[in-house]
């Protein structure tokens, strides 16, 4: 638990253990700028957790081109150059680090009036296994957690109508959605080197029991 986490987004954590770097990561310039920031004053990274998401509802006929561009510059394009500048790091340090992407059920099981969440999120999936395909050569570890549905401020609507919140309740074994303290124990599992040493190019679902739920 001796460690910092530093968050690249444009919410500051209020967790004092966190460090942030306000960054709109819809901005490649920024993106870049924010880690040299950071690269010159911490030196080093043991692992990194691309977590930041967007979505916007619209159904994929009338979907906007320009919601279509800034879902996937969020939630995919944002991760690749994060990932990319985080492993050079480590390579360059000799450091065997982990590498998280928090995916989405929907990556295999698409959700309706979100092509671009959807679209965004099966790519942030194979994004990962692809790096941990080349990286595993360095020793760094790259896999996946998809979560179930789950209250976020991205999703407060849809908990907010009765009607929705118990339809995607009732999608799940457990009767219930997730919560961000759901998925904690399972972000240090996978960045552990003792606990998830020999795993990579994985994806670790923790949805409530929604993506095997039958009749």
């Amino acid at each position: 638990k001796n460690f910092k986490i530093f968050n690249f987004d444009k919410n500051p954590s209020k967790n004092k253990n966190v460090v942030n770097f306000k960054c709109d990561l819809n901005n490649r310039k920024q993106i870049k700028s924010k880690f040299f920031e950071f690269k010159k004053k911490y030196k080093i990274v043991f692992g990194l957790i691309n977590c930041a998401g967007y979505a916007s509802a619209k159904n994929a006929l009338n979907y906007d081109i320009r919601k279509w561009d800034k879902t996937i510059s969020i939630n995919l394009t944002a991760p690749f150059i994060l990932t990319k500048l985080v492993s050079n790091l480590m390579k360059l340090k000799k450091i065997k680090g982990s590498i998280i992407n928090i995916t989405s059920i929907s990556a295999d099981m698409p959700m309706p009036d979100a092509i671009a969440y959807n679209v965004s999120k099966a790519g942030l999936k194979n994004l990962g296994k692809s790096f941990a395909v080349d990286l595993a050569r360095y020793g760094i570890r790259v896999n996946n957690l998809s979560p179930g549905y789950t209250k976020t401020a991205m999703t407060i609507k849809s908990w907010k109508n009765k009607k929705k919140r118990k339809e995607r309740t009732n999608k799940t074994l457990l009767a219930k959605w997730g919560s961000s303290e759901d998925y904690n124990e399972a972000v240090y599992f996978l960045i552990d080197p003792k606990k998830s040493g020999y795993m990579t190019g994985s994806d670790l679902i923790i949805d409530g029991g929604w993506t095997i739920k039958g009749l």
